[in-house]
């Protein structure tokens, strides 16, 4: 099976998966709000934030390994993807160790972290605990996962996760309906996390019995870097992990649980729309990764592959925001009521915010193929302390919105180091260039919005007027990218892989 027939194949599977989650997911929600009060949903997502922030701990060993297994799944190197599908396990069984023993500390300082909460304190313990061994299970158990996804194979594993997801789901909602007992709730989380692991583990023998696991030496790393290229890449993971999961924990801090509750409804919506356009990008990293390392492409290749991918972003990007910030106030007042809507202002933030981010998810897959972290690491670290520092001065002083200006120009940051680093480093041309575009699409998506949000001021917010509302983001959108795209090489050498695939 050919790269572009396995890309295909991963995004078909991987969007039913995104879609069914997400409908899933939005439908456990509203069933815990009614039931449970938005607290619950605090709790999961504070949790959450503490857990991936432990993630730390991994120090980037999964992408390190990554890239170099792409190299060597590319090269058809049995022998060095034993190797490193060996370290992968080792490294992740260290840091499940070391997460478990620094979820435990953190345990004794929830009382800092929880604020605002009705529930007894016990119970938030309990809560936390079982969290914690939900995320521990997944680092002893995962490492097999790679092999799938190196070989361009993620299909399969979505497959599975989608089949335990929907069965868990649905398990979750009844135990919330009929029993009430959100402990139960998250036990079946963990019990989601060992199955599906399992499963995996299984088809993988099944599917790659030449690829085993093998005892490894200090040499083994050593000659593969891997500790450099961590180190090197500590300041990325340090920075993405502080960017990504601090804002629900500092919420909690700053404005209590109730409101993480409540800021998780939309924060939900958009990672998870997100996580649709992120289920396409992310089959396309693996083919990217084996188109970088086959030696017949040079770079005015990868140059034309990254202009024509580069589309796609900006594409995503319109239509996502325009979605996002006209559907989101209407779907939160039809779907969990008018008492759950935060202000417009928090609405144009995550607006921006998911603009930029998607704009980012292809670059980022091109940079991630080389390694060399060190390079660009300054950025990624000025993002997370723009992060920080003005997430706390201005959630202090105007609330949620001053948190989420704190996340949007770390964002900025994010965006920017990545960009440099591919011009400066692989590319070699003029960085403003590519800046001076994306100014110009970014006015156009400024209008467009504009525009749109004026017309779906006079449709009524009813579901049918959300339906209408859908249609015209979807249909000025899409107009407004064929208007700026249709004569130009890029989107006619997208058109012609479109058909392939269509053919496929």
């Amino acid at each position: 099976m050919d790269r572009t027939k396995k890309a295909t194949r991963n995004i078909a599977f991987s969007l039913l998966s995104s879609c069914l989650t997400l409908l899933l997911t939005l439908l456990n929600r509203k069933v815990i709000l009614n039931f449970m009060g938005s607290e619950m949903l605090g709790y999961e997502s504070l949790f959450a934030n503490i857990f991936s922030l432990l993630s730390l701990t991994e120090m980037g060993a999964g992408t390190v390994i990554a890239y170099q297994l792409y190299s060597s799944v590319a090269r058809n190197d049995e022998q060095e993807t034993n190797i490193l599908i060996s370290i992968y396990k080792f490294l992740y069984r260290i840091i499940g160790i070391i997460v478990c023993a620094i979820g435990i500390v953190f345990f004794f300082f929830l009382q800092y972290i929880v604020t605002d909460y009705t529930t007894s304190f016990e119970f938030i313990q309990k809560i936390y605990v079982i969290q914690l061994i939900a995320t521990i299970c997944s680092y002893f158990l995962s490492y097999r996962r790679m092999l799938f996804i190196s070989n361009q194979k993620e299909y399969i594993i979505t497959k599975v996760d989608m089949g335990v997801n929907f069965i868990t789901q649905i398990l979750k909602i009844l135990v919330v309906v009929l029993l009430k007992n959100y402990i139960i709730y998250l036990i079946i989380s963990v019990c989601k996390e060992i199955i599906v692991n399992v499963v995996i583990h299984i088809i993988s023998r099944k599917s790659y019995p030449n690829y085993k696991y093998i005892s490894v030496k200090k040499e083994d790393f050593q000659k593969r870097k891997i500790f450099k290229d961590m180190f090197n890449f500590i300041g990325h993971k340090i920075s993405g992990t502080i960017y990504y999961n601090t804002d629900n924990i500092l919420i909690s801090m700053l404005l209590g649980v109730s409101t993480v509750g409540i800021y998780s409804n939309y924060y939900v919506i958009k990672s998870q729309v997100f996580r649709l356009t992120t289920k396409i990008f992310n089959p396309i990293q693996a083919s990217i990764g084996n188109f970088i390392n086959d030696p017949k492409n040079d770079t005015a290749d990868g140059k034309r592959l990254f202009d024509t991918l580069d589309v796609i972003s900006f594409s995503f990007a319109l239509i996502f925001t325009c979605c996002l910030y006209n559907l989101i106030q209407p779907f939160i007042s039809l779907w969990y009521g008018n008492e759950y809507l935060l202000s417009n202002l928090v609405v144009i933030m995550i607006a921006i915010n998911a603009y930029f981010e998607t704009l980012r998810e292809i670059p980022y897959y091109f940079r991630s193929t080389f390694g060399e972290y060190q390079k660009d690491r300054k950025y990624v670290t000025f993002g997370a302390i723009a992060n920080i520092v003005l997430t706390v001065c201005l959630g202090k002083t105007i609330g949620l919105v001053g948190v989420l200006i704190g996340t949007v120009i770390g964002m900025f940051f994010l965006w920017y180091g990545v960009i440099k680093f591919l011009y400066s480093n692989y590319f070699k041309s003029n960085i403003w260039n590519y800046y001076f575009k994306h100014l110009k699409l970014g006015i156009v998506s400024f209008i467009t919005i504009f525009i749109v949000s004026r017309i779906c001021e006079i449709i009524p917010i009813t579901f049918l007027g959300l339906i209408i509302r859908v249609a015209l983001c979807l249909l000025i959108s899409i107009g407004i990218i064929y208007l700026i795209y249709h004569n130009k090489e890029e989107y006619k050498n997208l058109i012609v892989y479109a058909k392939s695939i269509l053919k496929r």
